[in-house]
């Protein structure tokens, strides 16, 4: 199954006071953080067929690129990304730069060899997931945080309603949709609280 979120977009330029005030619900607090936006336009269910703590191999009806980013959810919540390594038909393969907590235990083979690299041992099963895909990252300016919300300086062309994932750094990607959009600025709304501390002094800021 796939799903174009962009179908249901909206070209408002603001929104009513009620969707302001909805964001004002929560204390905000000011900050000045470089972010990543990777606007999320469609998201396909795939089934996967074998895995590595670093990659996998699975089957979607979508058509895919290879070298296409896209970002893998088994919940919603917990979003990982990939790239599109190769294509055969509707089978597919994904490369991770970062280990994937997958719902199964990954056992790794570390080798005994001297200069050995370890590699993950590959575990064949039927597992469904979720890839949401969309146009490449642009470069944003988080302005303000609160528990539920996130206001941020990024270039043109997001419209109420686009969902999006924002990256801080090397912290775990947080997912939302936008609530209200006035020129370069948009207030999102998360679909998972988030701490403002945690987002100012968390060490892997600095990991860009």
């Amino acid at each position: 199954m796939s799903f174009n979120f962009r179908q249901l977009f909206t070209d408002r330029e603001s929104a009513p006071d009620d969707e302001r005030k909805d964001l004002r619900l929560h204390r905000r607090h000011k900050v000045f953080l470089q972010a990543s936006v990777y606007p999320i336009d469609t998201y396909c269910d795939i089934l996967i067929r074998d895995v590595s703590e670093t990659g996998l191999s699975a089957e979607t009806d979508v058509q895919l690129d290879v070298g296409q980013a896209v970002h893998l959810s088994f919940d919603e919540k917990a979003f990982f990304t990939g790239v599109v390594r190769w294509v055969r038909g509707r089978r597919f393969g994904l490369e991770f730069k970062d280990a994937v907590t997958f719902p199964i235990g990954v056992d790794i083979d570390h080798g005994f060899a001297e200069g050995h690299r370890p590699r993950s041992a590959r575990t064949s099963l039927n597992l469904s997931g979720r890839l949401n895909t969309g146009r490449p990252p642009r470069p944003a300016t988080v302005r303000n945080v609160s528990r539920l919300g996130m206001l941020l300086d990024t270039s043109t062309g997001l419209v109420t309603g686009q969902h999006l994932l924002v990256r801080l750094g090397k912290r775990p990607l947080v997912s939302g949709r936008v609530q209200w959009v006035r020129g370069g600025r948009m207030g999102v709304k998360t679909s998972q609280e988030i701490s403002a501390l945690q987002l100012v002094y968390c060490d892997d800021l600095s990991g860009g």
